[in-house]
């Protein structure tokens, strides 16, 4: 397996909807929702894990509950220009703390 590469996922119902977390054992690096068109389809050797996953879910649930201004999740997104571009912008409101990578 790729250095770097997701190995862990798990599903979070949110006010949103269902969305998927996905990443390895030290970083979130994918949020989105499953039923989209173009969301990635989880592979084969990834492995399901609520637990790897807790703290992101919990943060994810306080603030959609009202409870959480800032994260400190820590992530490590990729995407495509307008993507970064979009995340860059989140950052400059605040929504992320300096943990997260771009």
């Amino acid at each position: 397996m790729k250095k770097g590469s997701i190995t862990h996922y798990c599903y979070l119902d949110s006010p949103l909807g269902k969305l998927t977390l996905a990443g390895d054992e030290n970083f979130l690096k994918m949020i989105e929702f499953p039923d989209q068109k173009k969301a990635k389809e989880i592979e084969k050797s990834w492995l399901y894990s609520e637990t790897r996953f807790k703290s992101e879910s919990d943060e994810l649930i306080r603030y959609f509950e009202g409870e959480l201004k800032k994260f400190s999740i820590k992530c490590q997104i990729t995407g495509t220009a307008f993507q970064k571009k979009v995340l860059n912008e989140l950052k400059k409101n605040t929504l992320w703390t300096d943990d997260v990578i771009f």
